[in-house]
This record gives C-alpha cells, structure tokens and sequence, in this order.
C-alpha cells in the first residue's frame, strides 16, 4: 500500500507561495465552510473524471490525487491541502462560480487496474478550508498490454509495455532473434544469416529477451508471439513480427529499413594478420596476408586515407600514399587481403606497410585496427652467393694510394660471432674476421674492434672508422657494412672507412692506426691473385676512442 506520505513534498512556503500554489486562507473564520462532495465518473484504462460540489457558497476547490490502495485523509492536513501544498499524481485548485458551483477535473496518463485516491477540500468566501473528503477509483483494464519501448544490447532486449505483464503459460518463454550481416547479399532482400533462441524473463512492465551465439557486430531481430504477455485482467498482447533489410536510395545511399524490434551487437576490431614474407625478391608480385578476423572479409572502404607504404634505406626513407581498392584491397579469390608496391624499391630497402584503422570491413560489419608490417625487398640471396676469393681494389684514404688484393670469405667457423668470416683480409692470410651477411638485404656487417690476425707478436685488428675533417678516428659502437649490390660484387662506399689497428697482444691494448680504407670494391675470382699490399700509417687525432680489441 502506498500512503501518501510518501508523495508528500514539503508544505507551500507560507504567502509567498499561496498565490502561485493555491488560494489563500484567512486567518478569522467568518463563515463556516460547508461540506464537499467528490463523485467519480467516466472511468478507463487510463483516466477517470471526478467531481467536487458544495452546499452554499464558496471560494475555491482544492483536490489531490494519489495512488494508494486505500484513503490516508488522517496523515492530511485540511489547510496545506487547500494551498496545494501536496504533491502527487496530481493536484490543483479551481474557483468555485455561482454560475458553475460545481468542478469538474479528468485525470490522465494513468495505468491500467490501479486503485487511486481522490481527496478535496473547498473554502469558504472567507478562505477557511473545509474537512477533507475522499473518493477511491480503480481504473478499468479493458486494453491488452502495448510494447511502448526498448532497449537493446549485445545478448539482450529490454521491452517496455503500458502495464504490468505476466508471462503466459500457454506459449512458453522462448522466441525467435533472427541475426543479418550488414555486408552480405542476403540482407537486401531482408534475409537473416540464421537464428537462435531468446529466453524471456518478466518483472513488472518490462520483459527481458536474452540470447547467446551472434557474431561481432551482427544486426538482429525479436519477433514475439501473440499472446504471450498479459495483463491482470487477462488481456493478450498482440504479436511483434520484426524485419530488417538494406535498402538503396539514390540520394542517400544504403539505408536500414526496420521494424519491430531491433539491435545490433557491438563490432570488435579485428587484425589483418601476420606478413608471412620477410623478403620479397619480386616487387611486383602482390603481398598477400591473411586476415585474423573470425568473419568473411568484405572489403575495403575507398574512401579511407592514412594508408602508407614506406621506403627505407641507409637512414634515408621515402613514404608513398596507398589508396584502398588501387593499392591494396580483397583478394575476390581467397578473400585475403593484397598489396600491390606503388614502384619498384631498391635492392635491400626494408619496406613498411601501414593501413589506417577502419579501413576494412567484413560480411558483419566489424573493421580492422591499425595494421603494420614491413620487409625487406630482398636480392634473394643464398649463404653460397658471398662465399669464395675476391680480387678487391681500394684507396688509402690518408694518402690517396691505391691499394688492391684478394681476399677469402668462408662459412664462419663460431655462428655467435656470424655467418661468413673473412680468412683472408687486406694482406693477412690465416685471419678470422668475422661478419653477418644478411642474404635479404645483400649487406655483410663487420663488428669493429676484432682482433683478426697476429703479425710479429702483434695483434691485428679491424675497425669502424669515423671521418673528421682530414683525421680519422675509431668508431667503437657502429660496424661496418659492405654491400652485395649483385652476386659476387661487394662494395664499401665512398665517404665511409674502415682501417686496420694495432694492438698489444697481451692485453688488448690499441697501439696505433694503420690504415684507413675508403672506395672499397671486391669481385669474386675463381683463382687467388697476388697479394700487394701497401699500407700507409694513419695518424690517430685527438679525442679519438682507443681501448681494448675484442679478440676473436
């Protein structure tokens, strides 16, 4: 039972409030008020009318209606009422007329089967409120329950219906959710991928419908049967038959056409996988990578942007703009997806592919998160490509001499320290310079500060070197790179050197500089050639690194 207590708000602030609230009362009783009488008609679902009379005359009515099971006049206050100091269901005032000494009110937006209490005080001329009459109402329930509203989430639908419902025995508590994908054929035409089975639950004026099984943002439809709902009084509710289809119009494109009941799943990103391929040897060949996502991809959004295929080499890098459904797209055949390189990189460029986040979509509408990958545009080399005797040439790069030899590459005989080592190197046979030839790239990289050789009990050792102004000095934390720009032919660049040192073989201790090579070119021989060797000392300048070799 609801009393009114509950509805009350606090009393109308004295006179500053009554003439807004309601009809003042005087503080001298003059003439006494008579009685009111409060009579109910026109009675529905969800109004009824009431009527408040007098004998004599008066000033105002004042009423409130509440709902309660039944009257509350002793927790009322005559005075309070009359100024409308009551809040509720509703509440006013109206003049009282000698040409309409009678007043009457219709209360609206009312449930079905609810017990209501009318309460009413009338004035007298002099503003004395009378005691409080009260009439109870229950409204008819003569209308089945109606679906006003709902909501909806991934696993389940809330509806809203004008009254309290019951669950009816007679139809069970499972219905059918029919689920669409937004990128498929058969939702043009309004046909579902499949269905599954919803669980209806009731409390009050809302049925709830969960459901398990539906993909990634996927659409869904509820159709309820009828009569599965009622009200107190046993009236059915009519039959939800829900749809949904895309539609095409000219002027705005795809639209969702719905009815009934509807939802949609939450999409979840999804990754356009793993590049297989960590070197390419054709360019242009697409790339292709398969996508990670549950569903079938669909395809690619060509008004997309931020997509990007970038070019690096030798700290250098270029970035070309990758357009969807030029660039790249869905394989129609496999449906993974492809790329095709805007132009041709060069050998050992190390290529990074980026597509923007929501670039693509499968069959039920879920999109991709950001996506990277790179690889390197590879000469497709084997171990054996570097293997064997070189006739090099080079320059001393202190004194302008020309220096040239053969040299020997082997497989390394220590995997830890690389792949290939040198054997022979720059007049010094028996050595073991080690170095990593990268078969993708076509680059062989020497660690620097290697002990390599032993010449008249002195340790040899190679270097990185670093150019300063006429002087060179070690570069203790950079190795040098070679590069095999085609098989048998290795190059170290102009502007760049690498040099031999000394270095006591006790401790490992850098004695001096003695070479230091630039312009380096070597081609693999079938046969060793003479060795000539002319090595010019390099002068160490100031602040330059020196320390201890690491000995191989």
């Amino acid at each position: 039972m609801k009393k009114i207590l509950s509805y009350i708000a606090i009393a109308v602030v004295a006179t500053a409030c009554s003439e807004m609230y309601g009809p003042e009362q005087q503080s001298t009783a003059v003439v006494s008020p008579s009685d009111v009488t409060v009579t109910t008609s026109n009675v529905e679902d969800n109004s009824f009318s009431f009527t408040m009379s007098t004998e004599g005359e008066a000033a105002y009515y004042s009423y409130l209606v509440d709902e309660s099971e039944a009257p509350q006049t002793e927790s009322l206050d005559p005075s309070t009422l009359y100024q409308v100091g009551y809040s509720s269901v509703a509440q006013g005032t109206v003049k009282w007329t000698s040409e309409s000494p009678q007043a009457t009110v219709t209360v609206e937006g009312l449930s079905p089967n609810t017990v209501y209490q009318v309460y009413a005080v009338v004035g007298s001329p002099t503003g004395v409120p009378s005691s409080i009459a009260a009439a109870t109402v229950t409204t008819s329930d003569k209308v089945a329950p109606v679906l006003s509203d709902y909501e909806y989430a991934d696993k389940s639908v809330t509806l809203t219906y004008s009254e309290s419902i019951s669950l009816a025995s007679e139809t069970g508590n499972s219905v059918t959710v029919k689920y669409y994908a937004i990128n498929s054929t058969e939702i043009e035409s309004g046909t579902e991928m499949n269905t599954v089975t919803g669980t209806v639950s009731v409390s009050g004026s809302q049925a709830t419908v969960a459901f398990e099984g539906l993909p990634d943002g996927a659409y869904y439809t509820v159709d309820i049967p009828a009569g599965m709902f009622s009200d107190a009084s046993g009236n059915k509710s009519a039959a939800v038959t829900s749809s949904l289809q895309l539609a095409y119009d000219p002027s705005q494109g795809p639209t969702l056409v719905t009815e009934g009941i509807y939802g949609q799943v939450t999409p979840v990103p999804f990754s356009l996988g793993t590049l297989e391929s960590e070197a390419i040897t054709d360019w242009e060949t697409p790339v292709s990578v398969t996508p990670e996502n549950k569903y079938e991809m669909h395809g690619a959004n060509s008004s997309a942007s931020g997509s990007t295929a970038v070019y690096a080499s030798d700290g250098k890098s270029t970035t070309y703009t990758l357009t969807p459904n030029a660039d790249f797209g869905v394989n129609p055949s496999d449906r993974n997806v492809i790329f095709r390189l805007p132009e041709e990189p060069a050998r050992g460029d190390r290529i990074t592919l980026n597509v923007a986040a929501e670039t693509f979509e499968d069959i039920y509408g879920n999109t991709n998160a950001a996506w990277t990958a790179s690889f390197v545009y590879s000469y497709g080399y084997t171990l054996a490509d570097v293997l064997g005797t070189y006739t090099y040439s080079c320059v001393n790069g202190i004194t302008g001499s020309p220096i040239s030899g053969t040299m020997v590459i082997a497989e390394s005989d220590d995997a830890e320290s690389g792949n290939i080592m040198f054997t022979s190197f720059m007049g010094y046979d028996n050595a073991k310079l080690y170095a990593t030839f990268d078969v993708d790239a076509g680059t062989l990289t020497v660690p620097t500060l290697q002990a390599f050789a032993m010449s008249d009990g002195t340790l040899i050792g190679f270097a990185n070197l670093i150019l300063s102004g006429t002087s060179v000095g070690i570069d203790p934390s950079n190795p040098a790179v070679f590069k095999m720009s085609q098989s048998g032919s290795i190059t170290f660049g102009s502007g760049t050197y690498f040099g031999l040192f000394t270095a006591d073989a006790s401790t490992g201790a850098i004695n001096d500089l003695t070479g230091a090579y630039t312009n380096f070119t070597a081609s693999k021989s079938t046969s060793a050639g003479t060795v000539v060797q002319n090595v010019q000392p390099a002068k160490v300048s100031a602040g330059m690194v020196t320390g201890t070799v690491v000995r191989k």
